[in-house]
């Protein structure tokens, strides 16, 4: 009796002879053949094994013979190409507060590349081949995909691994992006349309632009320049460099404008916390605002209303206060961020001071005058070089922050004599305040006209 067994994946068939009584035929080739038809295999039999297991048959006569017989050929799957981004172009969906709750406006910083990054590196496919199985069915590979025509654009590098993987390099630092079929790198990241939930905070180290609004509630944080196109609406600004508004600025109970540069919009409105340690210029007009500039402030239009402005170098305008007596006070000299620049540096520089008098006090005025530590005895030779050499570089470190205090306090006395410049109307209810002085405007004047100290009254004058 000859028994066919077939495995599961249907990729070989074995026999078994088993003789069921004494003295009977040993099976031929052909019955072979028929069994293995009988069980649908017609595919890749093995004509050699077969003769094999019939001469055991007959040199064995009453023995079991057990074999394989045919062998199917596995499918050899087809791998496809492997697109490996290197990068983010987006951040979170929002923060999870300890509520469960998500804060939508705040997403994360935005994804900044450094130049030199992998951003996405190509592992090209493998075409699959077909498989057959022993009962003569073939399993189809997968069609290869083909290859995705990803083309190096700006600021971005091609390069071809020696396993042939396509890679693809910043050569420049900024914000990646796939646009169609080319990756670039732009070093500003552009926001097209509003800030708002949408969006979330805006978080990135390079500059930004907004080709929409910047809507109350939401922040433009950077450490470069911000450019908004059209409205900043109650939104919040903090950057390292220059922030540029298309339109206008209209301040909230919680916005707040933050630059290390300079700012120029059309108007500022309702602006409560304004700081810039550059100037501040406004094309239109200032009302109800606060504004302080480590500048100059220039108002091309009027300052008006409930308005504390404060530059450090002067302020220009073409009108300043308004009929109705309205609180404004306009103040030039006023150096804040120097007062702060100076303030860090007595603090940088009294632990300085302390540890410098506390070696003198160990070694010496003499000997670190003199730096000859072998005045002393041998014993405290070694450790006493040591300290003079601590001490000097602790009087360079000194030297250097007393020369930059001495620059800082010399821009702060030349400040005093900034001006407030008016070119057509000065009304009554205005306060001047120049260092330490103040001035009243009682009654209309009309520009130009120009406040200043005088360095010899000491007072504030017109003349």
């Amino acid at each position: 009796m000859i028994q066919v067994q077939t495995s599961d994946d249907r990729l070989k068939s074995s026999i078994e002879i088993i003789f069921e009584s004494a003295g009977e035929t040993p099976p031929t080739v052909d019955d072979i053949r028929s069994a293995l038809m009988d069980h649908q295999v017609t595919a890749g039999i093995d004509d050699q094994a077969i003769e094999v297991f019939c001469q055991q048959a007959k040199a064995n006569p009453g023995q079991p013979i057990k074999g394989i017989v045919a062998h199917g050929t596995p499918l050899t799957p087809t791998i496809q190409p492997n697109y490996q981004f290197k990068f983010s172009t987006r951040k979170s969906i929002g923060q999870v507060l300890e509520s469960g709750k998500i804060d939508y406006r705040n997403r994360g910083m935005v994804n900044f590349i450094k130049s030199g990054t992998i951003l996405l590196e190509i592992i090209p496919g493998k075409a699959g081949i077909s498989g057959l199985q022993v009962d003569g069915t073939i399993t189809e590979a997968e069609a290869l995909e083909p290859l995705k025509k990803i083309k190096a654009g700006k600021n971005v590098r091609l390069e071809t691994t020696a396993e042939g993987h396509l890679r693809y390099l910043a050569q420049a630092d900024g914000q990646a992006d796939l646009q169609g079929s080319e990756l670039v790198i732009e070093n500003m990241f552009t926001v097209d349309g509003n800030v708002d939930l949408h969006t979330g905070h805006i978080k990135y180290q390079g500059p930004i632009h907004v080709t929409g609004n910047l809507l109350s509630g939401f922040a433009a944080i950077s450490n470069s320049d911000v450019f908004i196109d059209k409205l900043i609406d109650g939104g919040t600004v903090k950057a390292k460099g220059d922030l540029v508004v298309g339109t206008g600025i209209i301040g909230s109970e919680k916005s707040s404008i933050t630059v290390l540069g300079n700012i120029k919009s059309e108007y500022i409105a309702s602006l409560e916390n304004c700081q810039a340690k550059g100037s501040i210029v406004a094309e239109k007009h200032i009302i109800n605002s606060t504004l302080v500039a480590g500048g100059a402030i220039r108002c091309a239009g009027k300052i008006t209303g409930e308005c504390s402005i404060s530059a450090f170098s002067g302020i220009e305008t073409n009108e300043l206060g308004s009929e109705g007596s309205s609180h404004t006070t306009v103040e030039v000299g006023n150096d804040i961020f120097i007062r702060e620049r100076l303030q860090k540096i007595d603090r940088v520089m009294e632990p300085m001071i302390e540890r410098s008098i506390e070696i003198v006090d160990l070694v010496s005025l003499p000997v670190i005058m003199k730096k000859d530590p072998s005045m002393l005895p041998a014993e405290r030779q070694e450790e006493a070089a040591g300290l003079i050499n601590e001490y000097q570089k602790i009087d360079t470190q000194i030297n250097l922050l007393k020369n930059k205090k001495t620059e800082l306090e010399k821009k702060s006395a030349a400040a005093r004599q900034a001006r407030i410049t008016v070119h057509q109307q000065v009304y009554p209810g205005v306060l001047i305040r120049i260092g330490h002085e103040t001035y009243q405007v009682d009654k209309p004047l009309s520009g130009p006209i120009a406040f200043w100290l005088d360095p010899i009254d000491k007072k504030i004058t017109t003349r």
